[in-house]
């Protein structure tokens, strides 16, 4: 489990308090009273003591019922209070009791006794002795007690949050986040970005390790496939090697952190799968250099770093060479990467055909190995290790001398497949959900489907104050497109996630498999799968953590711009980020408010009765007489 703080201190003053609606939640439950935790602890206290006052009203209650069917002998002229009616929950219990214990050693003395003539008249004595109250008086203030005890404790547990961990709370609105732009607080956003990193590095990136569940809103809805069939038209799968394909279903607004009353839901996927760099490799002087664009014309080209990599040997053993390339990386020191091809969605750019696909975004994770050793051999295709080094590397202390195996190439690579998908189940349009696209292409096809239903045609001219007003799923969904789901592929995609952490933070965003105790840059892979495998995986939920921590941020500074769309004040009160974020806080409990006043109202209903009873049976009784 984590030790950093689920939420950074410096949110806690943004934080609402007060009542708010939950729009996810059942009816009944959607209104939310945001409270401190010793202000909350007062109110539940409050509430105990109102069910604890509500206990001893309901027994004058019930002792009523019961007496109108247990009258008392009395004389008819006898004005005096009838006993019942003043007996309390003790002394109806012990004479319950004593009733039980009587009848019960009755029945012993049948079964067990002697038939003698003492032994009856005995018990003919004892059950002369038997009280004049009804047991049935013990057995409702036993009922009594049993239940005010269960919901003095159920009660307050059930409309309160906070009891059993960190509740959901809600940002709280304030001006200047209104008036400030989006791009103008980068690099707050930078500087804050590798968050998800820190907090799976406490877990050394274990994905069961439960460092990132306490962050989720509700839990990921994530399924896993393999398939022998290569995800790219060109043949340049590794053969024998299975894709990988790890989809993340239907992601929501409020799994996202939103308070939306939008029911738009995004997916994204990706697959993966190791391909052999030789259909990219282009001699490059005395080196080569791996070119992932549609055609290469040779030195004269103009070679960009979004689109190429230029390697320091011929990556062989290969086509071009026949050298052992990792072995002479391993001598020379070579440089230890991750590098991502390209390193921007392609948009325009035309990839070579064989990575080339029109449904997703397509691009080379390639791992320059450098100087790495490996205890045993490595058969994962992503870091081959199969030469054995031949000259002895010295242990560390209490191990002995070891034979190491290196990297058999200086560069491989794995081909990846992002894609987004957006579906709206109660759109009125006849097909609800989009396909599966690159980037942000899915995000316009339903923006402009959505676009169709606007009173009176959509112009493009969004600052209408029709379309301010415009309600229902559609008008929701629409415009929670333009307040958050247009960043959503950006803070939420792998490929964002690596070259983020590659290009600005300079991290090799690989799995802390953990350094060995053998010798520098030594190698463990303590998993039960294929490593590549887990780092696929590790980078698909590393990205999903990543972009619920940056919507969190959207508490400090939004997360995209509206004002140029001149929208009402009114509009950006509503739909900017600022006072909409959801997410987990410990300093706070929250209370169902309408629990809350149903509680109140129906125990203080209780009370009153309870207390009124003796008026009550007053008037009734004087109603019920006949006058002579």
């Amino acid at each position: 489990m984590s030790n950093l703080p689920l939420t950074p201190d410096e949110f806690t003053p943004y934080i609402h308090k007060g009542v708010w609606e939950r729009y996810d939640e059942l009816s009944y439950r959607r209104l939310k009273w945001t409270l401190g935790n010793f202000s909350a602890i007062f109110v539940t206290a409050c509430i105990a003591a109102l069910i604890g006052l509500a206990q001893s009203q309901c027994w004058a209650l019930i002792r009523y019922i019961i007496a109108q069917y247990t009258k008392s002998p009395r004389l008819p002229d006898d004005s005096t209070p009838d006993p019942l009616l003043e007996l309390s929950q003790g002394k109806a219990i012990v004479s319950t009791m004593l009733v039980i214990s009587r009848r019960i050693s009755i029945l012993f003395d049948k079964i067990y006794g002697l038939f003698r003539a003492e032994a009856c008249h005995a018990r003919d004595a004892r059950a002369l002795d038997d009280p004049v109250e009804s047991p049935w008086f013990g057995f409702a203030s036993i009922l009594n007690i049993s239940f005010f005890l269960v919901m003095g404790v159920a009660i307050p547990i059930w409309l309160t949050e906070g009891v059993l961990g960190a509740p959901i709370v809600k940002s709280n609105i304030w001006e200047e986040c209104l008036s400030t732009r989006a791009i103008s607080h980068w690099p707050e956003r930078l500087n804050r970005e590798t968050r998800a990193d820190e907090i799976f590095h406490v877990c050394r990136d274990n994905l069961n390790g439960g460092c990132d569940s306490a962050y989720y809103l509700s839990v990921p809805k994530i399924t896993k496939w393999r398939s022998m069939k290569c995800p790219f038209t060109g043949n340049i799968c590794l053969n024998n090697t299975p894709s990988f394909e790890i989809t993340h279903w239907n992601i929501s607004t409020f799994e996202m952190g939103v308070n939306s009353r939008s029911k738009l839901l995004m997916s994204r996927r990706l697959t993966c799968a190791p391909v052999s760099i030789d259909p990219f490799l282009w001699k490059f002087e005395n080196r080569s250099l791996i070119y992932i664009l549609k055609g290469y014309y040779g030195s004269k080209y103009k070679l960009r770093k979004n689109d190429t990599l230029i390697l320091s040997t011929m990556n062989g053993p290969n086509k071009f060479s026949s050298e052992n390339s990792g072995l002479h990386m391993v001598n020379e020191n070579g440089p230890h990467d991750i590098t991502l091809l390209p390193d921007v969605c392609p948009g325009l750019l035309e990839l070579n055909e064989f990575l080339q696909r029109d449904n997703g975004q397509s691009f080379l994770v390639i791992n320059r190995a450098g100087r790495q050793y490996y205890p045993e051999v490595v058969n994962d295709p992503f870091f081959a290790a199969h030469s054995q080094l031949s000259s002895r590397l010295p242990g560390g202390p209490g191990f002995s001398d070891v034979y190491p195996f290196i990297p058999d190439h200086e560069a491989t690579a794995l081909g990846c497949v992002e894609q987004f998908q957006y579906c709206l189940p109660e759109s009125p349009l006849s097909k609800s959900c989009t396909d599966w696209g690159a980037c942000e292409e899915p995000f316009w096809v339903m923006f402009h489907h959505l676009a169709t239903q606007f009173p009176g045609g959509f112009n493009g001219n969004i600052s209408a104050s029709v379309f301010e007003q415009w309600n229902g799923q559609v008008a929701w969904s629409l415009k929670e497109m333009q307040a958050s789901f247009r960043a959503a592929f950006h803070i939420f995609g792998v490929h964002r996630y690596l070259r983020q952490r590659i290009s600005v933070h300079q991290m090799i965003p690989l799995t802390e498999w953990g350094r060995g105790p053998l010798f520098q840059d030594n190698i463990g892979f303590d998993v039960d799968r294929e490593p590549w495998v887990v780092e696929v995986e590790t980078w698909f939920m590393k990205a999903f953590l990543n972009g619920i921590l940056a919507v969190q941020d959207g508490l400090l500074f939004p997360l995209v711009n509206l004002e140029p769309h001149g929208f009402s004040s009114e509009y950006m009160r509503d739909w900017k980020s600022c006072g909409r974020i959801l997410l987990r806080n410990g300093n706070f409990t929250n209370i169902n408010w309408i629990g809350l006043w149903v509680t109140v109202v129906s125990f203080t209903l209780i009370c009153l009765i309870g207390n009124q009873i003796d008026t009550i049976h007053g008037v009734f009784e004087s109603n019920c007489k006949v006058p002579i």
